[in-house]
């Protein structure tokens, strides 16, 4: 019994002066770096490392990279889970990419900012393990048969593309659209925004629980709207018209605005 209380006085006393010490720690490089505001900046560089509230771990370094690959392509997918993607049309079949972003301190170059598979006539892009700061440029080659991007909170932006069919499915990242020519358009996102412009003639049908959704179609087309939402709001300045284009957009709580 006595043995136990012994263990229960040291284990206190352990743990009391370790969160003393963490506490002292902590307030004198406040009381440093108030002094000295450029301090962590010179540390971090001296010793090549990142220092946050959560310790400190070795430095990242952005680079870039450039790849190509020769066609033809009828089906590209991209797969992200954060950072920014543009696409745009290439000149001829072949799709190529600028990609930049921070790797692992550790990481090999054979692991490269971005992960590309290739099988028949398809192609997948995808970001690097636990690269940070994503950011990659994609030229899309023309006329091809599907495109499908994917992610969690990445952010897609395209413009003057063509393909038979548009996919997309996100969490949190946005889709920007223009002057983009689908045959045919569907997709989903949780609380993104969705915003196409210039659409060409094809049906569409588009979701979001809480994201907005705004479509401005070129002057002279027509197309037969099915707008839904349970506590958005909605603003068409466009009109229906029965047995156009059918132009599906849904929303839980985000607007929709059509022009």
């Amino acid at each position: 019994m006595k043995s136990k209380n012994l263990f229960a006085k040291i284990f206190i006393v352990t743990t009391f002066l370790t969160f003393s010490f963490l506490a002292l720690a902590s307030y004198s490089s406040k009381k440093a770096v108030a002094a000295d505001p450029e301090l962590m900046n010179r540390l971090q560089s001296k010793y090549n490392v990142r220092i946050t509230g959560f310790g400190v771990s070795p430095s990242r370094t952005k680079i870039r990279e450039n790849m190509s690959f020769s066609g033809p392509f009828q089906t590209v997918t991209i797969k992200t889970v954060s950072g920014e993607v543009r696409l745009i049309t290439s000149d001829n079949d072949a799709l190529s990419f600028e990609v930049e972003g921070a790797p692992p301190a550790d990481a090999t170059p054979e692991e490269g900012l971005a992960k590309v598979s290739t099988d028949e006539g398809r192609i997948t892009i995808g970001e690097g393990l636990d690269v940070k700061d994503f950011k990659i440029l994609i030229h899309v080659p023309k006329n091809i048969e599907s495109l499908n991007v994917e992610s969690i909170s990445g952010n897609f932006s395209m413009k003057n593309l063509k393909a038979k069919d548009f996919g997309f499915t996100t969490i949190s990242g946005e889709i920007t659209a223009e002057n983009v020519n689908f045959e045919n358009t569907k997709g989903k996102t949780v609380s993104g925004d969705i915003e196409i412009q210039n659409l060409q003639d094809g049906p569409m049908k588009i979701e979001s629980i809480s994201g907005d959704i705004e479509l401005k179609l070129p002057a002279n087309q027509k197309a037969e709207f099915k707008l839904h939402t349970m506590s958005g709001k909605i603003k068409n300045t466009r009109g229906s018209t029965a047995g156009a284009t059918a132009i599906t957009a849904k929303t839980a709580s985000g607007d929709i605005e059509v022009e």
